[in-house]
């Protein structure tokens, strides 16, 4: 296990307190993968009434040390403006870091998924004009995240047979096995889907349908707070009517 790194590209995922002043944090870097570390007297404010806490959202330059699975953070530089997002933007960033944070495991580096991942947090924009993610990008995110942890959907062929896909044909599929015929989705969605086609809306509810049943699998009966509080925000007299394309999981 490395002693010590110095300057390494990274986002905070989660954060709990620790002890009277430190947190508890998960990092998500680009060489390293998910990292936990205390981040020391981070909950103190400074006489002008700042806090030292790690925002979300954010790129650091990190730099940490330690042997043991849990390291100790010693610097992390903000690269740029902090992102504040709120309502569907908010949900939209959460639900990424809460996938990452409970699939990926520690020490693993997915540089493509930290790609990918940077990628959408730049699409979200600054401030009040943050705009969330459309479904099609949330679906996007999570074919990288299944490909990139091994996981990754066979949609050209069926998985106990390996006959191809057919258009007109109707399938079930299955996280452990893949396609098999069934009545779930057509052939046709399901190609669309291999092939990145998600302009149509009954493509995209396919798509949702088949990843959300492959990601509860791999999540192995953990929950994911972030769909129950989106779906407690929706469910609030606050909540603001949301076009289709911008749905969220």
């Amino acid at each position: 296990m490395v002693d010590r790194v110095e300057g390494e590209a990274g986002y905070l995922l989660h954060s709990r307190p620790y002890r009277e002043s430190s947190q508890l944090v998960d990092l998500f870097t680009l060489n390293h993968g998910r990292v936990r570390a205390v981040a020391k007297a981070t909950r103190q404010r400074s006489k002008r009434g700042a806090s030292s806490a790690l925002l979300p959202f954010c790129c650091y330059q990190l730099s940490w040390r330690g042997r043991g699975e849990l390291k100790s953070l010693v610097r992390a530089e903000a690269l740029e403006p902090g992102r504040f997002l709120r309502e569907q933007a908010l949900f939209s960033g959460l639900y990424l870091n809460e996938l990452i944070f409970r699939l990926v495991h520690e020490h693993d580096p997915h540089p493509q998924l930290y790609s990918c991942y940077q990628q959408l947090l730049g699409q979200f924009g600054y401030g009040a004009a943050a705009q969330p993610l459309d479904e099609a990008q949330l679906r996007q995110f999570e074919m990288v995240l299944l490909d990139e942890l091994g996981y990754g959907l066979v949609l050209d062929c069926e998985g106990v047979s390996g006959k191809p896909l057919l258009a007109a044909g109707r399938y079930d599929y299955r996280a452990d096995t893949g396609a098999v015929p069934g009545r779930h989705f057509s052939g046709e969605q399901l190609l669309a889907i291999a092939a990145g086609e998600l302009q149509q809306p009954q493509v995209r509810a396919a798509a949702k349908q088949l990843l959300r049943t492959v990601i509860d699998f791999h999540l192995d009966g953990k929950t994911l707070h972030s769909r129950a509080l989106y779906r407690h925000y929706l469910d609030s007299d606050t909540a603001q009517p949301i076009p289709f394309a911008q749905r969220q999981p």
